[in-house]
């Protein structure tokens, strides 16, 4: 069964790089299980340590979590955050520099390796749909916008775009991860699709 992830999250940011996030995510299929397993057996201190760990902000305030499940024959759980984030953005001069991708970055780099032996085993496949709007403060024109992104191969998909809309940034990702045994000449193209995604994630606006 798929790891299937969606994401909604609708943030403003303010003159002084702060952004305030709110977060919707929907987490189904097996991905809901270390979630189901997190809100059942732990205090709701030992929780908010757990989402501390897992979110990639240099200083931040969880103002507010809340986990709730959908117990059915595909169960999900729906997330919900509250964040405050500092410094944000770099302001240079003028100039605010933005990375639209807030929470969904791929951290995964390969490095190269032509003299490989063995077949590449990937065990899970996963989608990760997400969705943000930053609300910009007014009075700032885009100067630079990252191109879209989109790139194929046999180990997943991956789609990136972002849009300026009056003082509304709105940024789209899908990327889908294939599972399956491949053979070792094969490495190079695995390489290829985890640097296009993690150079597409850290686009900045």
């Amino acid at each position: 069964m798929i790891l299937l992830q969606k994401r909604i999250i609708v943030a403003t940011l303010e003159v002084d790089a702060t952004l305030n996030i709110k977060s919707s995510t929907t987490y189904g299929g097996i991905q809901q299980d270390r979630y189901h397993d997190l809100i059942n057996s732990l205090s709701k201190d030992k929780l908010k340590e757990v989402l501390h760990e897992d979110l990639d902000f240099a200083t931040y305030d969880i103002r507010s979590f809340d986990y709730k499940e959908k117990k059915s024959q595909e169960p999900e759980i729906e997330e919900t955050l509250d964040i405050m984030v500092s410094n944000y953005a770099t302001i240079t001069g003028k100039r605010l520099f933005i990375l639209p991708n807030i929470m969904t970055r791929h951290h995964r780099k390969l490095s190269a390796d032509s003299a490989r032996k063995y077949d590449i085993d990937l065990s899970f496949e996963y989608k990760d749909v997400d969705t943000v709007e930053i609300n910009i403060p007014l009075g700032y024109n885009a100067e630079s916008m990252p191109q879209d992104v989109s790139f194929s191969n046999k180990f997943g998909k991956y789609q990136s775009s972002v849009r300026l809309s009056g003082s509304k940034l709105v940024y789209t990702r899908s990327m889908e991860h294939f599972a399956g045994r491949y053979p070792a000449a094969d490495y190079a193209d695995l390489v290829k699709f985890y640097e296009v995604v993690y150079k597409a994630d850290r686009s900045k606006v």
